[in-house]
């Protein structure tokens, strides 16, 4: 599977977009140790409750709680997202760094891996996640931080405002829109309506990317937040998020980077100004 995963990759390269990986890194990717041992690097102890599994980390104080059926190999997996800088999943490689003043829209947090990582490093963390187990233990996770530094919703981004249902579990589940659903679609101009200044917006969104960039048009506009965003989901296309975005702010610059193996299209799209 990992060496299927490696061979198509190596093909986009060589035969399709490269996508800003030199091919240094290529090689790099092709030796790379499987994941579990990269996620093993980061990871201090892991202990466990009648809800919880309970992750300590090497680098940081705060630990993370998952929902008990939370899978090792995803806490492998979204550990070398990130913490390994040279994954092309990383969100803070290069333009993407948080920085202190930042307030930043974690849209998609899934277990908040991300924004437990940069919480003591900004000034504000919305942490936006459809999934109720999630939720449950985001909430454990966060405990400790007040409203101003830390605030949960419990809702999928979109372009529109309607109901939804789960489909799928784990870090790779999504919505689907549905009149009998009980998960609440919002734009995030109508979720974060008066909350002030968005500086940095990380998004991955199971293929919902580009319907919350639409749903954020009047904070993208107003104030020409910092973006990295997923685009090799099925239903994103780099290209209709670049056009979108010059349209709205004309000055963004931006860089692609990373191969899906599945469609060759890049992992991530950072927006800057």
């Amino acid at each position: 599977m990992v060496l299927n995963r490696r061979i198509k990759i190596a093909y986009f390269w060589i035969f399709k977009k490269k996508h800003n990986v030199r091919i240094k890194e290529l090689f790099y990717f092709i030796r790379k140790p499987r994941v579990e041992r990269i996620g093993l690097r980061f990871i201090k102890n892991i202990n466990y409750s009648n809800d919880f599994k309970i992750v300590s980390f090497k680098s940081m104080r705060n630990e993370l709680y998952l929902p008990y059926s939370y899978r090792l190999n995803e806490l492998y997996r979204i550990c070398a997202e990130t913490f390994d800088t040279s994954d092309w999943h990383h969100y803070e490689n290069g333009v993407g760094k948080v920085n202190e003043n930042d307030i930043v829209v974690d849209a998609g947090s899934a277990e908040g891996l991300f924004s437990l990582s940069i919480v003591e490093r900004c000034k504000k963390v919305f942490v936006v996640e459809p999934n109720r187990n999630f939720i449950r233990a985001l909430k454990k996770t966060f405990e400790q931080f007040n409203p101003q530094k830390v605030e949960l919703f419990n809702a999928a981004l979109g372009d529109n405002n309607v109901l939804a249902k789960a489909i799928g579990k784990g870090i790779s589940g999504s919505v689907v829109e549905s009149k009998k659903g009980d998960i609440k679609i919002t734009t995030l101009d109508n979720l974060l309506k008066d909350k002030g200044k968005i500086t940095y917006i990380k998004a991955d969104l199971e293929g919902w990317e580009m319907k919350m960039l639409i749903g954020a048009k009047g904070i993208i506009s107003k104030y020409k937040p910092k973006i990295v965003i997923t685009a090799y989901h099925r239903d994103n296309e780099q290209g209709k998020m670049i056009n979108f975005l010059k349209q709205i702010v004309p000055e963004y610059k931006y860089r692609v980077r990373g191969i899906s193996q599945y469609s060759g299209r890049p992992i991530l799209v950072w927006f800057w100004v």
